[in-house]
Protein backbone atom coordinates (compact mmCIF):
# COMPACT_ATOMS: atom_id res chain seq x y z
CA UNK A 1 0.00 0.00 0.00
CA UNK A 2 1.39 3.38 -1.09
CA UNK A 3 0.60 6.22 0.94
CA UNK A 4 0.55 9.69 -1.01
CA UNK A 5 0.17 12.31 1.45
CA UNK A 6 -2.04 15.53 1.98
CA UNK A 7 -0.62 18.69 2.05
CA UNK A 8 -2.96 21.96 3.25
CA UNK A 9 -2.38 25.65 3.87
CA UNK A 10 -4.88 27.95 3.24
CA UNK A 11 -2.77 30.67 1.68
CA UNK A 12 0.45 28.21 -0.07
CA UNK A 13 -0.28 26.03 -3.09
CA UNK A 14 -1.97 23.01 -2.02
CA UNK A 15 -0.92 19.57 -3.27
CA UNK A 16 -3.24 16.76 -4.08
CA UNK A 17 -2.64 13.52 -4.10
CA UNK A 18 -4.36 10.42 -2.11
CA UNK A 19 -5.24 6.51 -2.38
CA UNK A 20 -3.13 3.38 -3.27
CA UNK A 21 -1.11 2.69 -6.13
CA UNK A 22 -3.13 -0.50 -7.08
CA UNK A 23 -5.91 1.87 -8.44
CA UNK A 24 -4.40 5.06 -9.70
CA UNK A 25 -3.70 6.22 -13.24
CA UNK A 26 -0.48 8.76 -13.52
CA UNK A 27 -1.02 11.25 -15.76
CA UNK A 28 1.91 13.07 -15.28
CA UNK A 29 5.57 12.48 -13.65
CA UNK A 30 4.24 14.79 -10.74
CA UNK A 31 0.31 13.81 -10.58
CA UNK A 32 -1.45 10.84 -9.52
CA UNK A 33 -5.56 10.86 -10.12
CA UNK A 34 -8.60 8.19 -9.13
CA UNK A 35 -10.75 7.45 -12.24
CA UNK A 36 -13.72 5.74 -10.34
CA UNK A 37 -16.24 6.78 -7.72
CA UNK A 38 -15.25 3.47 -5.76
CA UNK A 39 -11.98 5.05 -5.85
CA UNK A 40 -12.58 8.22 -4.46
CA UNK A 41 -14.64 6.53 -1.47
CA UNK A 42 -11.54 4.83 -0.68
CA UNK A 43 -9.49 8.32 -0.76
CA UNK A 44 -12.56 9.95 1.61
CA UNK A 45 -12.69 7.25 4.31
CA UNK A 46 -8.53 6.57 4.54
CA UNK A 47 -7.10 8.16 7.27
CA UNK A 48 -6.31 10.93 4.75
CA UNK A 49 -9.76 11.54 5.60
CA UNK A 50 -13.12 10.45 7.98
CA UNK A 51 -11.41 12.85 10.20
CA UNK A 52 -9.01 9.99 11.68
CA UNK A 53 -6.35 12.08 13.05
CA UNK A 54 -8.77 14.36 14.45
CA UNK A 55 -8.26 13.23 18.23
CA UNK A 56 -4.42 13.48 18.33
CA UNK A 57 -5.04 17.54 16.45
CA UNK A 58 -8.00 18.52 19.08
CA UNK A 59 -7.30 17.03 22.24
CA UNK A 60 -5.70 20.25 23.59
CA UNK A 61 -9.34 21.70 23.29
CA UNK A 62 -10.48 19.82 26.25
CA UNK A 63 -8.17 21.91 28.81
CA UNK A 64 -9.96 24.86 28.19
CA UNK A 65 -12.83 23.48 29.85
CA UNK A 66 -14.54 23.29 33.73
CA UNK A 67 -13.70 19.13 32.98
CA UNK A 68 -10.51 19.28 33.12
CA UNK A 69 -8.35 20.85 36.40
CA UNK A 70 -4.65 21.07 37.72
CA UNK A 71 -4.00 18.13 40.02
CA UNK A 72 -1.10 18.05 43.07
CA UNK A 73 -1.00 14.66 44.24
CA UNK A 74 1.48 15.32 46.94
CA UNK A 75 -1.70 15.23 49.38
CA UNK A 76 -2.31 11.77 48.86
CA UNK A 77 1.37 10.51 48.11
CA UNK A 78 4.86 10.43 49.90
CA UNK A 79 7.64 10.39 47.73
CA UNK A 80 10.91 11.65 47.17
CA UNK A 81 12.04 14.41 44.20
CA UNK A 82 8.24 15.06 43.10
CA UNK A 83 7.80 16.23 39.67
CA UNK A 84 5.64 17.43 37.02
CA UNK A 85 4.11 15.73 34.18
CA UNK A 86 5.91 16.58 31.17
CA UNK A 87 1.79 17.84 29.62
CA UNK A 88 1.82 20.46 31.99
CA UNK A 89 4.67 22.45 30.63
CA UNK A 90 3.51 21.30 26.89
CA UNK A 91 0.25 22.91 27.25
CA UNK A 92 0.14 25.57 30.38
CA UNK A 93 -0.78 28.08 27.99
CA UNK A 94 -3.64 26.51 26.33
CA UNK A 95 -5.08 25.59 30.05
CA UNK A 96 -4.52 29.32 31.41
CA UNK A 97 -6.53 30.25 28.10
CA UNK A 98 -2.63 32.57 27.16
CA UNK A 99 -3.15 35.25 24.53
CA UNK A 100 -0.50 32.81 22.47
CA UNK A 101 -0.92 29.04 22.91
CA UNK A 102 1.57 27.98 21.29
CA UNK A 103 5.23 27.05 22.14
CA UNK A 104 8.85 25.74 21.75
CA UNK A 105 6.28 22.05 23.07
CA UNK A 106 3.02 22.90 21.14
CA UNK A 107 1.57 23.86 18.14
CA UNK A 108 -2.23 24.45 17.23
CA UNK A 109 -2.83 21.55 14.46
CA UNK A 110 -6.66 22.04 14.31
CA UNK A 111 -6.68 24.41 11.88
CA UNK A 112 -4.70 23.18 9.75
CA UNK A 113 -5.70 19.45 9.85
CA UNK A 114 -9.33 20.72 9.99
CA UNK A 115 -8.96 22.51 6.48
CA UNK A 116 -7.26 19.69 5.55
CA UNK A 117 -10.76 17.49 5.70
CA UNK A 118 -12.18 20.50 4.13
CA UNK A 119 -9.71 19.74 0.77
CA UNK A 120 -10.57 15.81 0.84
CA UNK A 121 -14.48 17.13 0.44
CA UNK A 122 -13.75 19.68 -2.00
CA UNK A 123 -11.41 17.18 -4.34
CA UNK A 124 -14.23 14.54 -4.60
CA UNK A 125 -16.83 16.78 -5.09
CA UNK A 126 -15.80 18.83 -8.04
CA UNK A 127 -14.60 15.56 -9.51
CA UNK A 128 -17.85 13.01 -8.54
CA UNK A 129 -19.82 13.71 -11.67
CA UNK A 130 -17.13 12.77 -14.22
CA UNK A 131 -16.14 9.51 -12.79
CA UNK A 132 -16.92 5.88 -13.72
CA UNK A 133 -19.36 5.05 -11.43
CA UNK A 134 -18.47 0.78 -11.70
CA UNK A 135 -20.70 0.33 -7.90
CA UNK A 136 -23.95 2.81 -7.88
CA UNK A 137 -22.05 4.52 -5.33
CA UNK A 138 -22.40 8.21 -6.56
CA UNK A 139 -24.64 9.61 -4.43
CA UNK A 140 -23.95 7.84 -1.23
CA UNK A 141 -20.14 9.07 -1.57
CA UNK A 142 -20.90 12.70 -3.12
CA UNK A 143 -23.06 12.72 0.56
CA UNK A 144 -20.37 11.19 2.84
CA UNK A 145 -18.40 14.44 1.02
CA UNK A 146 -20.86 17.27 1.98
CA UNK A 147 -20.95 15.55 5.61
CA UNK A 148 -17.06 15.69 5.59
CA UNK A 149 -16.90 19.79 4.56
CA UNK A 150 -19.88 20.57 6.65
CA UNK A 151 -18.00 18.19 9.81
CA UNK A 152 -14.73 20.46 9.30
CA UNK A 153 -16.04 23.93 8.88
CA UNK A 154 -18.70 22.76 12.14
CA UNK A 155 -15.58 22.31 13.92
CA UNK A 156 -13.26 25.46 12.45
CA UNK A 157 -16.25 28.23 13.01
CA UNK A 158 -16.46 26.50 16.85
CA UNK A 159 -12.80 27.03 17.42
CA UNK A 160 -11.63 30.11 15.21
CA UNK A 161 -14.90 32.01 15.39
CA UNK A 162 -17.17 33.55 17.88
CA UNK A 163 -20.23 31.21 18.95
CA UNK A 164 -23.11 31.79 16.33
CA UNK A 165 -25.34 32.68 19.06
CA UNK A 166 -23.50 35.29 20.24
CA UNK A 167 -22.26 37.10 16.71
CA UNK A 168 -24.35 38.87 14.29
CA UNK A 169 -25.23 37.64 10.65
CA UNK A 170 -21.69 39.92 9.49
CA UNK A 171 -19.32 39.18 11.93
CA UNK A 172 -16.31 37.42 10.51
CA UNK A 173 -16.05 33.97 10.62
CA UNK A 174 -13.41 31.34 9.07
CA UNK A 175 -12.31 30.97 5.16
CA UNK A 176 -14.79 29.49 3.13
CA UNK A 177 -12.93 27.59 0.39
CA UNK A 178 -15.39 25.32 -1.50
CA UNK A 179 -13.36 23.59 -4.51
CA UNK A 180 -9.57 22.25 -4.27
CA UNK A 181 -7.80 24.35 -6.71
CA UNK A 182 -4.29 25.74 -5.87
CA UNK A 183 -4.23 29.44 -4.86
CA UNK A 184 -1.62 31.77 -3.86
CA UNK A 185 -3.88 34.54 -3.20
CA UNK A 186 -5.04 35.25 1.03
CA UNK A 187 -7.95 34.13 2.09
CA UNK A 188 -10.55 36.41 3.64
CA UNK A 189 -12.70 35.05 6.35
CA UNK A 190 -16.14 35.02 5.18
CA UNK A 191 -19.53 36.23 7.64
CA UNK A 192 -21.33 33.75 9.84
CA UNK A 193 -24.39 33.58 7.79
CA UNK A 194 -22.01 32.65 4.94
CA UNK A 195 -20.14 29.63 6.62
CA UNK A 196 -22.91 28.13 8.38
CA UNK A 197 -25.15 28.90 5.85
CA UNK A 198 -22.77 26.48 3.52
CA UNK A 199 -23.16 23.94 6.11
CA UNK A 200 -27.07 23.85 6.44
CA UNK A 201 -26.59 23.93 2.44
CA UNK A 202 -24.25 21.12 2.73
CA UNK A 203 -26.96 19.36 5.26
CA UNK A 204 -29.63 19.54 2.76
CA UNK A 205 -27.96 18.36 -0.41
CA UNK A 206 -26.11 15.93 1.29
CA UNK A 207 -29.17 14.02 3.18
CA UNK A 208 -30.80 13.89 0.07
CA UNK A 209 -28.15 12.16 -1.82
CA UNK A 210 -28.02 9.61 0.93
CA UNK A 211 -31.47 9.06 0.61
CA UNK A 212 -32.45 5.46 1.59
CA UNK A 213 -28.61 4.58 2.28
CA UNK A 214 -28.11 1.65 4.98
CA UNK A 215 -25.38 0.07 6.50
CA UNK A 216 -24.50 -1.97 9.26
CA UNK A 217 -20.73 -1.43 9.15
CA UNK A 218 -20.73 1.79 12.02
CA UNK A 219 -17.01 2.31 10.81
CA UNK A 220 -19.03 3.52 7.47
CA UNK A 221 -20.21 7.46 7.25
CA UNK A 222 -24.30 6.70 7.21
CA UNK A 223 -27.17 9.10 6.76
CA UNK A 224 -27.82 8.72 10.82
CA UNK A 225 -25.06 9.95 11.42
CA UNK A 226 -25.22 13.11 8.95
CA UNK A 227 -28.72 13.36 10.75
CA UNK A 228 -27.30 14.12 14.25
CA UNK A 229 -24.73 16.41 12.22
CA UNK A 230 -27.67 18.24 11.22
CA UNK A 231 -29.34 18.52 14.71
CA UNK A 232 -25.25 19.72 16.03
CA UNK A 233 -25.87 22.54 13.38
CA UNK A 234 -29.57 23.80 14.03
CA UNK A 235 -28.75 23.67 17.95
CA UNK A 236 -25.72 25.75 17.21
CA UNK A 237 -28.32 28.16 15.11
CA UNK A 238 -30.73 27.85 17.85
CA UNK A 239 -33.29 26.85 15.16
CA UNK A 240 -35.21 24.89 17.26
CA UNK A 241 -37.66 23.58 15.19
CA UNK A 242 -34.81 22.02 12.74
CA UNK A 243 -33.41 20.02 15.91
CA UNK A 244 -36.79 18.34 16.42
CA UNK A 245 -37.50 17.91 12.63
CA UNK A 246 -33.99 16.11 11.92
CA UNK A 247 -33.55 14.94 15.61
CA UNK A 248 -36.99 12.65 15.60
CA UNK A 249 -36.74 11.47 11.78
CA UNK A 250 -32.86 10.30 12.92
CA UNK A 251 -35.30 8.20 15.81
CA UNK A 252 -37.42 6.91 13.36
CA UNK A 253 -34.28 4.73 12.14
CA UNK A 254 -32.58 4.15 15.57
CA UNK A 255 -33.88 5.38 18.41
CA UNK A 256 -32.04 2.91 20.59
CA UNK A 257 -30.13 3.60 23.71
CA UNK A 258 -27.46 1.40 25.97
CA UNK A 259 -28.83 0.49 29.35
CA UNK A 260 -26.40 0.46 31.70
CA UNK A 261 -28.06 0.52 35.10
CA UNK A 262 -26.96 -2.95 35.38
CA UNK A 263 -23.28 -2.40 34.72
CA UNK A 264 -21.16 -2.94 37.84
CA UNK A 265 -19.28 -0.33 39.30
CA UNK A 266 -15.24 -0.41 38.76
CA UNK A 267 -13.13 -1.64 41.71
CA UNK A 268 -9.45 -1.86 41.94
CA UNK A 269 -7.66 -3.96 44.46
CA UNK A 270 -4.36 -2.01 43.79
CA UNK A 271 -3.81 -4.94 40.76
CA UNK A 272 -6.53 -5.66 38.60
CA UNK A 273 -10.19 -4.15 37.82
CA UNK A 274 -13.30 -5.79 39.28
CA UNK A 275 -16.63 -5.67 37.91
CA UNK A 276 -18.31 -6.32 34.66
CA UNK A 277 -16.29 -7.42 31.86
CA UNK A 278 -17.71 -4.85 29.34
CA UNK A 279 -16.43 -2.07 31.44
CA UNK A 280 -14.63 -0.15 29.10
CA UNK A 281 -16.82 -0.34 26.27
CA UNK A 282 -19.24 1.89 26.49
CA UNK A 283 -18.24 3.38 23.15
CA UNK A 284 -17.89 0.16 21.26
CA UNK A 285 -19.30 -1.63 18.13
CA UNK A 286 -21.93 -3.42 21.05
CA UNK A 287 -23.39 -0.20 21.92
CA UNK A 288 -26.88 0.24 20.19
CA UNK A 289 -26.76 3.58 20.23
CA UNK A 290 -23.18 4.02 18.60
CA UNK A 291 -24.49 5.45 14.76
CA UNK A 292 -20.75 6.23 13.55
CA UNK A 293 -17.23 5.04 14.81
CA UNK A 294 -14.66 6.90 13.70
CA UNK A 295 -10.94 9.01 14.65
CA UNK A 296 -7.70 7.24 16.43
CA UNK A 297 -7.28 6.55 19.90
CA UNK A 298 -3.46 7.43 19.77
CA UNK A 299 -2.81 11.46 20.65
CA UNK A 300 -5.92 12.09 22.51
CA UNK A 301 -7.10 13.29 25.73
CA UNK A 302 -6.39 9.79 28.11
CA UNK A 303 -2.46 10.64 26.76
CA UNK A 304 -2.26 13.95 28.29
CA UNK A 305 -4.41 13.45 31.81
CA UNK A 306 -2.37 11.37 34.40
CA UNK A 307 1.28 11.22 35.43
CA UNK A 308 3.90 9.44 33.13
CA UNK A 309 5.76 8.06 36.26
CA UNK A 310 6.13 7.45 39.73
CA UNK A 311 7.07 10.76 40.72
CA UNK A 312 5.08 12.73 38.36
CA UNK A 313 2.74 13.92 41.02
CA UNK A 314 1.63 17.48 39.26
CA UNK A 315 -0.90 16.67 36.41
CA UNK A 316 -4.10 17.34 34.63
CA UNK A 317 -7.11 15.61 35.53
CA UNK A 318 -11.07 15.42 35.53
CA UNK A 319 -12.21 17.93 37.16
CA UNK A 320 -14.20 17.50 41.34
CA UNK A 321 -16.46 19.45 39.53
CA UNK A 322 -17.26 16.94 36.61
CA UNK A 323 -17.33 14.31 39.32
CA UNK A 324 -19.37 15.66 41.78
CA UNK A 325 -21.79 16.16 38.94
CA UNK A 326 -22.93 12.65 38.98
CA UNK A 327 -24.34 12.95 42.25
CA UNK A 328 -26.55 16.53 41.62
CA UNK A 329 -30.07 15.73 40.64
CA UNK A 330 -31.01 12.23 42.10
CA UNK A 331 -33.55 11.51 44.34
CA UNK A 332 -33.25 9.17 47.36
CA UNK A 333 -32.88 5.39 46.04
CA UNK A 334 -31.48 6.84 42.34
CA UNK A 335 -28.07 6.30 41.50
CA UNK A 336 -26.51 7.32 38.33
CA UNK A 337 -23.97 4.74 36.70
CA UNK A 338 -22.47 6.73 34.60
CA UNK A 339 -19.87 7.72 37.26
CA UNK A 340 -19.07 3.66 37.84
CA UNK A 341 -19.21 2.85 34.12
CA UNK A 342 -17.53 5.65 32.77
CA UNK A 343 -14.80 6.07 35.07
CA UNK A 344 -12.14 4.07 37.07
CA UNK A 345 -12.34 5.43 40.24
CA UNK A 346 -8.60 6.92 42.00
CA UNK A 347 -6.72 4.33 44.08
CA UNK A 348 -5.15 6.76 46.32
CA UNK A 349 -2.38 4.18 47.43
CA UNK A 350 -0.02 6.31 49.21
CA UNK A 351 3.30 4.71 48.54
CA UNK A 352 2.97 5.03 44.77
CA UNK A 353 2.33 7.95 42.83
CA UNK A 354 1.24 6.67 39.66
CA UNK A 355 -1.41 5.18 41.80
CA UNK A 356 -3.10 8.40 42.89
CA UNK A 357 -4.32 9.72 39.78
CA UNK A 358 -7.75 11.01 39.62
CA UNK A 359 -10.31 9.34 37.89
CA UNK A 360 -9.60 7.69 34.06
CA UNK A 361 -12.12 8.22 31.78
CA UNK A 362 -13.10 4.55 30.63
CA UNK A 363 -15.72 4.88 28.09
CA UNK A 364 -13.59 3.72 24.92
CA UNK A 365 -13.14 -0.36 24.09
CA UNK A 366 -9.86 -1.18 24.64
CA UNK A 367 -10.55 -3.98 22.46
CA UNK A 368 -12.04 -2.35 19.41
CA UNK A 369 -9.70 -3.69 16.43
CA UNK A 370 -9.97 -0.41 14.69
CA UNK A 371 -8.99 1.56 17.50
CA UNK A 372 -11.65 4.14 17.23
CA UNK A 373 -12.03 6.91 20.32
CA UNK A 374 -14.78 8.88 18.86
CA UNK A 375 -18.72 7.84 18.30
CA UNK A 376 -21.98 10.26 17.27
CA UNK A 377 -24.71 8.15 19.22
CA UNK A 378 -28.63 8.41 19.94
CA UNK A 379 -28.06 9.69 22.96
CA UNK A 380 -27.06 13.31 22.02
CA UNK A 381 -30.03 13.20 19.79
CA UNK A 382 -32.48 12.36 22.71
CA UNK A 383 -30.73 15.63 25.09
CA UNK A 384 -31.06 17.69 21.91
CA UNK A 385 -34.71 16.93 21.51
CA UNK A 386 -35.17 17.91 25.28
CA UNK A 387 -33.40 21.13 24.92
CA UNK A 388 -35.05 21.81 21.55
CA UNK A 389 -38.68 21.24 23.42
CA UNK A 390 -37.69 23.18 26.35
CA UNK A 391 -36.30 26.33 24.34
CA UNK A 392 -38.40 26.65 21.44
CA UNK A 393 -40.52 29.83 21.25
CA UNK A 394 -43.54 27.62 22.09
CA UNK A 395 -41.81 25.33 24.54
CA UNK A 396 -43.44 21.86 25.09
CA UNK A 397 -42.05 20.88 28.99
CA UNK A 398 -44.03 17.42 28.14
CA UNK A 399 -42.07 16.21 25.41
CA UNK A 400 -38.92 17.47 26.83
CA UNK A 401 -39.48 15.41 29.43
CA UNK A 402 -39.96 12.79 27.99
CA UNK A 403 -36.50 12.45 26.23
CA UNK A 404 -34.76 13.37 29.54
CA UNK A 405 -36.76 11.02 31.20
CA UNK A 406 -36.13 8.59 28.59
CA UNK A 407 -32.35 8.86 28.97
CA UNK A 408 -32.53 8.85 32.26
CA UNK A 409 -33.66 6.18 33.06
CA UNK A 410 -31.13 4.12 30.91
CA UNK A 411 -28.52 5.56 32.75
CA UNK A 412 -29.55 5.73 36.52
CA UNK A 413 -31.12 2.84 38.83
CA UNK A 414 -33.85 3.60 40.84
CA UNK A 415 -34.97 6.25 38.81
CA UNK A 416 -38.38 7.86 38.92
CA UNK A 417 -39.54 10.06 35.77
CA UNK A 418 -39.11 13.80 36.84
CA UNK A 419 -42.08 16.11 36.33
CA UNK A 420 -41.20 19.79 35.84
CA UNK A 421 -41.39 20.75 39.57
CA UNK A 422 -38.34 17.79 39.88
CA UNK A 423 -36.17 19.79 37.20
CA UNK A 424 -36.86 23.67 38.64
CA UNK A 425 -39.62 24.62 36.62
CA UNK A 426 -39.47 26.89 33.08
CA UNK A 427 -36.91 28.66 35.10
CA UNK A 428 -34.71 25.17 35.68
CA UNK A 429 -35.33 22.54 32.93
CA UNK A 430 -33.08 24.11 30.55
CA UNK A 431 -29.91 24.12 32.95
CA UNK A 432 -31.01 20.75 34.14
CA UNK A 433 -30.93 19.10 30.64
CA UNK A 434 -27.74 21.27 29.83
CA UNK A 435 -26.10 19.32 33.40
CA UNK A 436 -27.52 16.01 31.57
CA UNK A 437 -25.71 16.95 28.68
CA UNK A 438 -22.25 17.59 30.74
CA UNK A 439 -22.57 14.20 32.25
CA UNK A 440 -23.35 11.97 29.32
CA UNK A 441 -21.23 12.99 26.22
CA UNK A 442 -18.00 14.08 28.95
CA UNK A 443 -14.99 12.81 26.73
CA UNK A 444 -16.54 12.56 23.89
CA UNK A 445 -15.03 15.06 20.76
CA UNK A 446 -15.55 18.43 21.85
CA UNK A 447 -18.85 18.49 23.42
CA UNK A 448 -17.97 20.58 26.52
CA UNK A 449 -16.23 23.11 24.91
CA UNK A 450 -19.39 23.21 22.07
CA UNK A 451 -21.68 23.34 24.33
CA UNK A 452 -19.63 26.07 27.14
CA UNK A 453 -19.67 28.40 23.75
CA UNK A 454 -23.19 28.20 22.77
CA UNK A 455 -24.57 27.83 26.45
CA UNK A 456 -23.69 30.87 27.99
CA UNK A 457 -19.88 31.16 28.06
CA UNK A 458 -19.86 30.65 31.80
CA UNK A 459 -17.15 32.09 33.90
CA UNK A 460 -14.14 29.13 34.79
CA UNK A 461 -11.75 29.22 37.17
CA UNK A 462 -8.39 26.63 36.64
CA UNK A 463 -6.14 26.14 39.97
CA UNK A 464 -2.40 25.58 39.21
CA UNK A 465 0.74 25.45 41.26
CA UNK A 466 1.88 27.27 44.12
CA UNK A 467 -2.03 28.67 44.91
CA UNK A 468 -1.97 30.59 41.91
CA UNK A 469 -5.88 30.70 39.53
CA UNK A 470 -6.43 31.70 36.04
CA UNK A 471 -10.01 33.04 35.42
CA UNK A 472 -11.93 33.13 32.53
CA UNK A 473 -14.23 35.59 32.20
CA UNK A 474 -18.08 35.30 31.60
CA UNK A 475 -18.13 35.67 28.04
CA UNK A 476 -14.16 36.11 27.73
CA UNK A 477 -12.71 36.56 24.23
CA UNK A 478 -10.60 33.87 24.84
CA UNK A 479 -13.79 31.58 24.22
CA UNK A 480 -12.57 32.58 20.75
CA UNK A 481 -8.91 30.43 19.62
CA UNK A 482 -6.73 32.81 17.78
CA UNK A 483 -5.61 31.93 13.96
CA UNK A 484 -2.25 29.14 14.37
CA UNK A 485 0.66 31.91 14.21
CA UNK A 486 2.11 30.26 10.78
CA UNK A 487 -1.47 31.09 9.60
CA UNK A 488 -1.15 34.53 10.63
CA UNK A 489 1.95 34.87 9.03
CA UNK A 490 0.47 34.42 6.00
CA UNK A 491 -2.83 36.09 6.59
CA UNK A 492 -2.32 38.74 9.07
CA UNK A 493 -6.07 39.95 8.39
CA UNK A 494 -7.06 36.33 9.89
CA UNK A 495 -6.41 37.11 13.70
CA UNK A 496 -9.00 36.79 17.07
CA UNK A 497 -7.95 39.20 20.38
CA UNK A 498 -7.36 37.21 23.34
CA UNK A 499 -6.41 39.19 26.58
CA UNK A 500 -3.49 38.48 28.65
CA UNK A 501 -3.75 36.91 32.13
CA UNK A 502 -1.97 37.44 34.68
CA UNK A 503 -2.25 34.82 37.67
CA UNK A 504 -4.54 35.58 40.87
Amino acid sequence: MKKIVYAFALASLLMLACGCSKFLERTSQNQIVPTTVDQYKEMLQGTDGYFYYMPANTSFVGLMTDDISYEDATQYVTVSNPVESIHLTQYRLVYQWADEIENDDFTDGAFDYFYSQVLVANTVLDAIDELTDEFGEREVVRGQALFHRAYAYYNLANLYAPAYNESTEDTPCVPLKLDPTPSTGTFQRATMSEVWGQMREDVELGLSSMEGFTTSNIYELNREAFLLLAVRIALGMEDFDAVISYGEELLEYNSDLFDITSKDRVISDGATYLGGSDVSNFISSENPEVLWLYGARSGGMSSILGGLAENHVYYYAWSDELIDLYSQDLAEGEEDHRLAYFFLQPYRLTSIASQAYGYTLFKYDSEDGYNRSMAMRVGEAYLSLAEAYARKSSPDYDKALEYLNTLRRHRVSGYVDKTLADVGGAEGIVDFIWRERRRDLCGEELHRWWDLRRCGQPEIVHPWMNNETYRLEDHDLAYTLNFPEAEREINPQNYNERPLRPAE
